[in-house]
């Protein structure tokens, strides 16, 4: 009588690590909260450590649109909490969601993170340097 390979359900942090890696430009920048990846200095993904979010949850900046678009497709596996809504990101339940899935999510994110803003092709103003003799 043959077994049935038994797959292992969801993913863990160290695929998280090496799929978020994999991407070009992208640093752990973990603390001690929480593991964390920036792209271009910008935050992609996190540990979601707020008490709101289910354990073992991986918090991605994707953008509004495609956020609805993916809760919408898949509820189980991503999802949001009102503490997430204003940072323009989707919620990853890793237990439900696959090494395909995942990395697609992370990919969606680092377009949104990397893509050019409005606000980044504007040069910044300099400011003035405070004069100390302002104050004699």
């Amino acid at each position: 009588m043959k077994r049935k390979a038994s797959r292992k359900a969801g993913v863990d942090y160290a695929t998280v690590r090496e799929l978020a890696l994999g991407l070009p430009d992208v640093v752990d920048s973990s603390t001690l909260r929480g593991i964390s990846y920036k792209a271009g200095g910008k935050l992609l993904a996190c540990k979601a450590i707020n008490r709101s979010a289910e354990p073992d949850t991986l918090m991605v900046r994707v953008g509004a649109a495609e956020r609805d678009r993916l809760i919408a497709a898949e509820p189980d596996r991503y999802y949001l909490t009102a503490h997430y809504l204003v940072n323009e990101s989707v919620l990853v339940r890793l237990a439900n969601v696959d090494r395909e899935g995942l990395q697609a999510v992370l990919r969606l994110g680092w377009k949104f993170v990397t893509a050019s803003s409005p606000r980044a092709r504007r040069p910044a103003k300099r400011k003035k340097a405070a004069s100390v003799f302002r104050y004699l």
